[in-house]
């Protein structure tokens, strides 16, 4: 296992649980033992019926106070668990038999995969847990033995984008600010009484209040500033390194950052326990912290700063752009807010370069990437968008040979009139009789099946009704197209869709058929 340090950890990664447990199914019926592990979410694994039912956000650091005062019997029943069955890491359980081994033993699955993934030589994750900063730096893997396997990898872009990107509303970051002051005020109350704990910096509660109305006072700029921005009703948008230049205007940058976090840390601390209590005594267990998204957020921005010394002077904080800068935007806009009655804005920070959460793990010095999917292709222009370079790659033919392929555009009809479906000209006379036409001919020349797409119902309805409406002495165009192919028409209801193309296969499969065409709308 791992204590042999000259083997490989292998992480398997994928979109959703579903996909793991698919792979995990076929290891243990691959005749031989390795180690493994399956990592997920508190909210899919907490059995303890005071935290399971707490926001994410919440539950955390809920689960974390529970486990220091050793107060979670789920917990408690894991290393027992573990001296009693020591080989359990040879056992492959996703993550339902995970969950009802522990609800059968009164054990915490979300601790007992957390101990299992020290030892595995197979670990299973979402693929946020590889390219989210804060989640990557919770697993305990050495990063030079890794082997990373992707798979489902179509998804990876936008997974690593999104991943990368965040929106910050006014009515978010205003509930953060007030946030802080609760804090603020509930931690001289704890302190008098009597309720306060030590922390390790030893800091009074005094202290800890004139911190937390200190980092107050720098969200509430923010604030401001973002207001002050002059906004379009269309949005603004901006160059990455714009974000902190705002920042640096309320004295936000990457050195004060860390203090920030800190004050925050510590907010949530003093918020999480105090409802915690309230919880206990009256039941109430909806809290939630718009401090944890604004918290999140701002780790995610700084994320993407170079560390001191580099991509510029530190010291000087609108200069010190994000090394990614150029793969980023900001963009603010507008949205009306029904509790104020005005519009007020929301800060975004896009990430288009989806190559930046892969880098982190280059500079990892993993050992290997593997990227697997079956619609991959063409390798160059992914390769290309992910920014790493791929030294060994494996592309298999398509099961359709190029030659049964076509691609074109067709930009008129046969009389001449342009193929445009724009607002402008959809409704025109002259548009949708020679589109009729052009289908008319393909229907004349194309084999067997066709199915013709359209943008909407809308379009795709108004469409059929010009080609059946028959002109005075002679055919309909609607007429011309059954001569050819027998017509379907996809139905707006969705539950008579399955019977439509029945249909369509049908009148394709008929004796004598010429073929079918399936008028359809494109999503």
């Amino acid at each position: 296992a791992r204590a042999q340090a000259s083997l490989p950890v292998v992480v398997y990664a994928s979109r959703t649980h579903s996909q793991l447990s698919q792979v995990q199914r076929e290891l243990g019926r691959a005749g031989f033992k390795v180690r493994s592990a399956v990592l997920s979410s508190r909210a899919q694994t907490c059995l303890n019926p005071a935290v399971k039912t707490l926001p994410q956000s919440t539950a955390g650091r809920v689960c974390r106070g529970l486990m220091q005062k050793r107060a979670c019997r789920h917990y408690l029943g894991v290393d027992p668990y573990l001296k009693a069955e020591p080989e359990a890491g040879l056992a492959v359980r996703d993550l339902e038999e995970l969950v009802r081994l522990g609800t059968q033993r009164t054990l915490c699955p979300f601790v007992l995969s957390r101990q299992l993934a020290t030892d595995a030589d197979v670990l299973f994750v979402p693929y946020n847990y590889l390219i989210e900063p804060a989640k990557r730096r919770s697993l305990s893997v050495p990063w030079e033995r890794a082997v990373l396997v992707f798979d489902e990898a179509h998804n990876l872009e936008s997974a690593c984008s999104d991943a990368a990107s965040f929106d910050l509303p006014a009515a978010t970051l205003g509930a953060a600010v007030e946030e802080l002051g609760t804090a603020a005020e509930l931690a001289l109350l704890r302190d008098e009484g009597g309720q306060g704990s030590q922390k390790k910096e030893d800091k009074s509660a005094a202290e800890t209040s004139a911190e937390l109305r200190q980092a107050q006072i720098i969200l509430r700029k923010l604030e401001q500033a973002i207001a002050e921005l002059d906004v379009p009703k269309t949005g603004r948008t901006e160059p990455g390194a714009f974000l902190f230049q705002l920042f640096a205007k309320v004295r936000l940058t990457p050195e004060t950052w860390p203090l920030l976090a800190s004050a925050f840390e510590t907010a949530l601390d003093v918020l999480t326990q105090n409802a915690s209590e309230a919880g206990r005594s009256s039941g109430s267990r909806s809290s939630s912290y718009r401090l944890h998204a604004v918290s999140d957020a701002l780790s995610l921005a700084f994320e993407t700063c170079p560390p001191p010394g580099e991509g510029g002077d530190s010291r000087d904080s609108s200069a010190a752009s994000p090394s990614a800068h150029l793969g980023y935007r900001v963009h603010v806009h507008l949205e009306q807010s029904r509790s104020q009655g005005f519009p007020l804005p929301t800060l975004s920070f896009w990430c288009f370069a989806p190559g930046q959460a892969l880098k982190a793990l280059q500079q990892l010095s993993v050992r290997s990437v593997l990227l697997t999917s079956g619609t991959l292709s063409p390798l160059g222009s992914f390769a290309a968008e992910l920014g790493l370079p791929f030294r060994h790659r494996l592309e298999n033919p398509h099961v359709i040979d190029p030659s049964q392929v076509w691609v074109g555009v067709v930009p008129r009809g046969p009389t001449g009139a342009a193929l445009n479906s724009s607002f402008l000209t959809r409704d025109s006379p002259e548009y949708r009789r020679d589109l009729g036409a052009a289908v008319v001919n393909f229907a004349r020349i194309v084999p067997d099946g066709m199915l013709v797409f359209f943008a909407s119902y809308g379009l795709l309805t108004s469409a059929v009704e010009a080609w059946q409406a028959s002109p005075a002495g002679g055919e309909s165009v609607w007429d011309r197209i059954a001569r050819h192919k027998s017509p379907i028409v996809e139905p707006r209801d969705a539950a008579l869709f399955g019977q439509a193309v029945a249909d369509f296969k049908a009148k394709l499969d008929a004796p004598g058929s010429k073929g079918a065409v399936l008028f359809a709308v494109c999503r």
